[in-house]
């Protein structure tokens, strides 16, 4: 008797390390679009709404390959899920709080009225000012990106050198950073920055070591730098 039955068509369902290696992708190019688009917009508000946009697009595209895979739901939707909310979280989250700070930083002595002669100027003594810490250079912050206030000092401590930023507040935000910048970079570049670290808190008194062999001095700036979407948000210019 002649067997009439349809063969049994091979399955299409993806394996195990197909639906892995997709994973990886999305998750690749879901970090790599924020990382871009940061670096791409002119602010962090714009760096902001690219990027919800990115993932509006990319999870419409997602739902269309779920209708006809429905094998890749889970794997590419815990992705999505977990980039998605992470940058959320990491981005966002610092938008809407404060990290305050409050440590204790080097203070420069000021002339006292012994030590001030009739004309008004310091008395010039050379024991005196060996004994404390010295001011190199300060300034104040100004609003860029967003608005800042207090003061960024330059001090020789005489073991070092140091930048301390007193009564300061900026905007909170994401991978925030102090950069010395040189007197010879442009106007609103960072070129030829020295990293002194991630910034302690948008608000409070700080202190930041400056590495053994930076020069800095008058003409440089105190830079809070957003690395997330390349924006200075708030600068010191030092004199």
């Amino acid at each position: 008797m002649t067997d009439t039955s349809t063969p049994a068509r091979p399955s299409s369902r993806l394996g195990v390390g197909a639906r892995l290696t997709l994973a990886v992708l999305l998750g690749v190019i879901m970090v790599g679009g924020i990382v871009v688009l940061g670096r791409l917009a002119s602010s962090d508000v714009m760096a902001i709404a690219l990027t919800s946009v990115f993932f509006l697009v990319l999870a419409a595209g997602l739902f269309l390959v779920a209708r006809r895979r429905r094998e890749l739901v889970v794997p590419l939707g815990a992705v999505y899920v977990l980039v998605a909310g992470g940058a959320g979280v990491v981005l966002g989250l610092p938008l809407i709080t404060d990290d305050v700070v409050d440590e204790e930083v080097v203070v420069v002595s000021t002339p006292t009225a012994e030590s001030t002669a009739t004309s008004g100027e310091p008395t010039e003594d050379p024991v005196a000012e060996a004994a404390g810490p010295q001011r190199v250079a300060s300034g104040e912050f100004e609003t860029r990106d967003h608005p800042g206030e207090g003061t960024a000092t330059l001090v020789d401590t005489g073991e070092g050198t140091v930048v301390t930023l007193t009564e300061f507040a900026t905007d909170n935000g994401p991978d925030l950073f102090v950069y010395l910048v040189p007197a010879d970079a442009p106007d609103g570049s960072v070129e030829g920055f020295t990293d002194l670290g991630a910034l302690k808190g948008n608000v409070g008194d700080q202190q930041y070591d400056v590495p053994d062999g930076v020069d800095a001095g008058a003409g440089w700036r105190v830079v809070v730098w957003c690395r997330a979407f390349a924006v200075t948000f708030t600068e010191a210019l030092l004199s």
